[in-house]
């Protein structure tokens, strides 16, 4: 067993004795396998944050894959679908994650699921047309990440049972922070020249790099997480840090099961509320570089990706704000001020087209809002559902993610073509309202 030099040991069958529900406090110094396990996770999520990435390498990407039958056309190319289709196979490894837990490590877990998503974006690089792509790169990619997705970050709230957000949003960070780095690398990989579009076209130069950078992009990936999944430790047994005082006398607190969380209605209020706010969070993360190649000012591949990197940065530290918050302050509170936020973003966005430091300022501002979608859900979920079974709830909320990437395409698509992009974006604005509202109206779960 792993010595902790830095945190109390309390023997849990005591703590049982005196009401078997103390509550854990963090200890003075925290335990050094337990920060290693944390950043081990942040390594992870570095490589599965990569996902965001493709909102800056769609421009990459060969125009034969632009559409499904290789043929160029009017209108948003059907590549915006890769991130939708690959978050909706996210959800399907999310559950398959979950039950790998229970049968290996979480870190055997986190490691099989990062290298299964690098696999995908290695196989990607032989495909030359877009349906075959995707198969790489939308469903093992997805199917990847979900799998490794809450594996990095389980540990660390059995070591820091009291910090759950605090970790969740810890380890979120780096995956908000991997877009930023991988964005960099692989602008770098294929076009180090800076070569500029003439009518959304790079010269051939460019998409001839485009194998070569997912297949360098890749195995960078496995590297990193096989060092991040090496640093993941599950606490000896018997862990347990010492109780807060009178925590010994606190009731014990009853954990539901998946089922019983999915009979609740709160489980389907967090459902919608995420269905409602995140939509336009990831709108904006597909069509950023799309919307301001559209305009002559903004038309720079060096500006445009430094856009999304610094974004990127954003999203990691909303999620390391946001988690703190919903440690801080529950549920309700952080929901309604990020969606409240949303809602008066979204209708200003096409706005801020008008220079380049509104345009991105704004778009770092959606990241950072997309960060919280992505780190105060996991982390109150122990605390509304209980503290058993709060991963594998998640797994299956998670859905709403999934679902609301899909929907955002069709209807970004469907707004665009017939209102123009300010309608599209205060739609999305008038979806994060009703979230908000949803938030408001949230009663917790007597457990």
């Amino acid at each position: 067993s792993q010595k902790l030099t830095a945190a109390k040991q309390v023997d849990v069958s005591a703590l049982a004795k005196r009401g078997g529900g103390a509550v854990a406090t963090a200890p003075a110094s925290p335990p050094i396998a337990g920060v290693l396990s944390v950043v081990g996770g942040v390594l992870v999520h570095l490589t599965l944050g990569t996902i965001y990435c493709f909102g800056n390498f769609i421009s990459y990407m060969p125009k034969s894959m632009y559409f499904f039958d290789g043929e160029m056309h009017e209108g948003n190319p059907h590549a915006l679908l890769v991130l939708p289709i690959t978050m909706l196979f996210q959800c399907f490894g999310l559950p398959l994650g979950a039950i790998l837990q229970k049968r290996m490590s979480p870190s055997k877990v986190a490691l099989l699921g990062a290298w299964i998503m690098a696999a995908g974006v290695y196989l990607s690089s032989y495909a030359t047309d877009l349906t075959t792509f995707m198969i790489g790169y939308s469903v093992l990619f997805g199917i990847g990440i979900g799998m490794a997705y809450t594996s990095a970050w389980v540990e660390g709230w059995k070591w820091f049972p009291r910090r759950r957000g605090l970790v969740s949003g810890s380890v979120l960070t780096g995956f908000g922070a991997g877009g930023f780095f991988f964005n960099k690398i692989g602008t770098s990989l294929v076009n180090p020249d800076n070569m500029q579009t003439i009518d959304g076209v790079f010269p051939d130069a460019v998409y001839s790099r485009w194998p070569l950078m997912l297949r360098s992009l890749a195995i960078i990936y496995a590297v990193l997480a096989a060092v991040g999944a090496f640093l993941i430790r599950t606490p000896p047994k018997g862990y347990a840090v010492e109780a807060a005082p009178g925590a010994a006398d606190a009731p014990a607190v009853k954990s539901l099961t998946v089922k019983e969380a999915v009979a609740t209605k709160q489980f389907w209020m967090i459902w919608a509320c995420i269905f409602m706010s995140v939509c336009g969070c990831l709108n904006v993360s597909s069509n950023y570089k799309y919307l301001g190649s559209a305009y002559e000012h903004l038309n720079d591949d060096a500006f445009l990706s430094l856009a999304g990197g610094l974004s990127a940065l954003a999203n990691a530290a909303g999620r390391l704000f946001w988690g703190s918050q919903a440690d801080a302050h529950g549920f309700k509170k952080p929901v309604m001020a990020l969606t409240a936020l949303q809602a008066l973003l979204y209708p200003l966005y096409k706005v801020s087209t008008h220079s380049r430091k509104t345009y991105m300022l704004a778009t770092m501002l959606v990241f950072f809002c997309l960060g919280g979608n992505f780190s105060i859900f996991p982390g109150v979920m122990p605390k509304i559902f209980g503290p058993e079974n709060g991963a594998a709830i998640y797994s299956v909320i998670y859905s709403a993610f999934g679902s609301t990437a899909v929907a955002s395409f069709f209807l970004a698509k469907e707004l665009i073509a017939k209102f123009g992009w300010q309608m599209s974006f205060n739609a999305l604005g008038g979806m994060s309202l009703v979230a908000m509202l949803i938030g408001g109206a949230f009663q917790p779960i007597a457990l």
